[in-house]
């Protein structure tokens, strides 16, 4: 197995019932989304491994900031991944709808249960006011992120504290790419590709602080794992964003090769995201 872990930093419900066969979704799973806010910043997160994006309608921002008032900054936003396997091309696209399903990887074979979800915690839960927090042991083999109370690197029910410690609040899931009901030809720039597939295990944290100094930031990891028999070569990774700054039509974007920096603006206004 390979190892990639990616930290991006961002500044500036509806559940169901899914069929199961020998781990193998036989439909794509129900569409899950959960509202993250903290500080200034306040966005969504689907299942489908989109963020950014207001689900409840169709072609709505979904990345406010400041959260009241309600002023947008991003349509859509996901992570995208391509390499050479055999030489042929092979990929993923998390843009407009998402070809990632929860679940993992288990001998080149995806496997998913009604445990693979999005998982929200905030640092005042507890297992009797969120379930969230009650399950999260069943995703810490996947490395979700807890605090260690009693220093013995291992997950103790009861005593340890789910989520990145001294956040606010903590979000995780599991994606794989693997499930091919997933793929979708035309999803945003790329997509559909069902040959070869990458059979990567993805695990996605998403966090933020509740303290001043940080109120307009929200960190990003994604920890990403070859569960295939085969090697990825010249393999790409990186994220994709829609702006959306008052009107589609005037946005325009740049970016500062000395900070490393993305940003966009409107063509007719001061408004500026970053």
């Amino acid at each position: 197995m390979k190892y990639l872990i990616i930290l991006f930093l961002i500044i500036s419900f509806t559940l169901g019932t899914f069929a199961e066969e020998k781990g193998r979704v036989l439909s794509p799973p129900p569409l899950q989304y959960v509202y993250f806010s903290s500080g200034n910043m306040c966005n969504y997160f689907l299942n489908s491994g989109i963020f950014n994006y207001d689900p409840r309608t169709q072609n709505t921002p979904g990345l406010y900031w400041h959260c009241e008032p309600f002023e947008y900054y991003c349509l859509t936003a996901g992570f995208n991944a391509a390499c050479k396997i055999d030489n042929l091309l092979g990929m993923f696209a998390c843009s407009y709808k998402g070809e990632l399903t929860p679940g993992f990887v288990n001998d080149s074979m995806p496997q998913t249960n009604r445990d693979f979800k999005i998982y929200l915690v905030k640092f005042n839960d507890n297992e009797f006011n969120n379930p969230d927090y009650a399950n999260w042991y069943k995703m810490v083999p996947y490395n979700a992120p807890y605090n260690d109370v009693n220093n013995n690197c291992v997950f103790d029910i009861g005593i340890d504290k789910p989520g990145v410690k001294g956040a606010y609040r903590t979000l995780f899931i599991t994606y794989t790419d693997a499930f091919t009901d997933a793929k979708s030809v035309g999803e945003g720039f790329g997509g559909g590709v069902y040959h070869p597939l990458l059979y990567a295990e993805i695990h996605f944290t998403n966090w933020a602080y509740e303290i001043p100094v940080l109120a307009d930031v929200q960190f990003l990891k994604y920890e990403i794992i070859n569960k295939g028999k085969k090697n990825w070569n010249q393999a790409y990774f990186g994220m994709f964003a829609d702006p959306e700054i008052c009107w589609y039509n005037r946005d325009y974007i740049g970016c500062d090769t000395v900070r490393n920096l993305g940003f966009a603006y409107s063509g007719d206004t001061n408004v500026f995201g970053a």
